[in-house]
């Protein structure tokens, strides 16, 4: 019997589809079943609210910045069943790396995901071949010229789908 998932990408600041890695999570998951990959910005309305509320799995997405996590977590209006947590352009730095955001706010190391921090170039270099990729093979390229970007995007990935239960 297949099962339908839904994952629902959100936000308390603006981040950009590209800047989560949609594309690669939505290519990925696929090879898993019907894995569907909602990207609810950073809209802070009912209807997303209550999209987020339906969804299998809720992740989280922030910068690493002290101050916009403490602010999420201090509103307190956070509270899903299953979510997991994603830093966006980590950069492992000694006065704030995962282990002390896990630490600090509680969150279980099974539950933070990263998508390391990206240079300018690299991201735009990304972006080219992955239109020409799509339009030759219908497949992306994301993370092929970084394989430490790729290995963590792909461990992102299996954490989700850990949270989901395979």
């Amino acid at each position: 019997m297949n099962h339908s998932y839904i994952i629902a990408f959100w936000s308390p600041s603006p981040i950009s589809s590209a800047d989560l890695c949609m594309e690669f999570f939505s290519h990925y998951l696929k090879k898993f079943g019907d894995i569907q990959c909602l990207d609810c910005k950073n809209n802070q309305d009912r209807r997303t609210w209550h999209l987020m509320r339906q969804a299998d799995l809720i992740v989280i997405a922030v910068h690493q910045n002290h101050r916009e996590i403490c602010d999420l977590f201090l509103r307190g209006g956070i509270r899903f069943p299953n979510c997991v947590w994603m830093v966006v352009d980590y950069i492992p730095e000694p006065g704030f790396d995962l282990a002390r955001i896990s630490c600090e706010f509680r969150i279980p190391d099974s539950r933070l995901l990263f998508i390391p921090y990206q240079p300018l170039g690299e991201k735009l270099l990304q972006n080219k071949n992955r239109r020409k990729n799509i339009s030759i093979t219908g497949t992306s390229s994301y993370g092929h010229s970084n394989p430490d970007y790729r290995r963590a995007l792909t461990r992102s990935a299996r954490m989700m789908l850990k949270a989901l239960g395979f």
